[in-house]
């Protein structure tokens, strides 16, 4: 990849190489510019697209300037509000869909998103041990199952929680899994004690 030119002070930016990604930080101001989805990746306080949600067609007043994307040719970055809810404002391109972050606001941003998940459902995380990124979340949803009264078949919803984890490797473990969805009714037998 080549080098790219921080939106703030015009730095070379340097390639930071994480095991589940790669992104741009400039070693001058500590700004980084994320393609698309990385900010999904890095944002971590909460489940769920927070760069789909985040871009609206709103002004956004912030401290620093317009910029020029860093990757696209002559386009402007457009401000941009974290959910809309907080007074975190990011760069974005609309043409590459990379966002810039300025010094702090990555950090600003997933203490601001794990507030909004205090009871700690639809949680993320993500740490770097040894190597090897971490990553986890909690999500509750709502799922049926059928109960039987009075010779009437009658959904019931019920709240359930998983916990998903993951563990990036640098490089391939060259173990040869494959991986296959669950069918509908192994799920549902489930829910029986049937297939465990």
């Amino acid at each position: 990849m080549s080098e790219i030119k921080c939106p703030n002070c015009k730095s070379e930016m340097k390639t930071v190489v994480e095991p589940d990604i790669d992104y741009e930080k400039c070693p001058k101001c500590e700004g980084i510019f994320l393609d698309n989805t990385e900010l999904n990746v890095l944002a971590t306080g909460m489940c769920g697209d927070i760069e789909h949600n985040s871009i609206d067609s709103d002004k956004h007043k912030d401290i620093y300037n317009v910029r020029a994307c860093p990757k696209c040719e002559n386009k402007t970055m457009q401000k941009v509000n974290l959910l809309n809810f907080s007074d975190t404002i990011f760069d974005y391109c609309p043409t590459c869909k990379g966002f810039y972050l300025d010094r702090g606001e990555l950090n600003l941003t997933n203490e601001q998103l794990r507030e909004l998940v205090s009871n700690k459902v639809n949680e993320e995380y993500r740490d770097i041990k040894d190597g090897y990124a971490l990553t986890g979340e909690t999500v509750e949803s709502i799922d049926y199952k059928i109960e039987q009264g009075l010779g009437v078949s009658v959904p019931v919803a019920i709240k359930v929680k998983y916990f998903r984890i993951g563990v990036w490797f640098p490089e391939s473990l060259n173990l040869n899994l494959r991986l296959h969805k669950e069918k509908w009714s192994f799920k549902f037998g489930k829910l029986f004690g049937i297939n465990k």
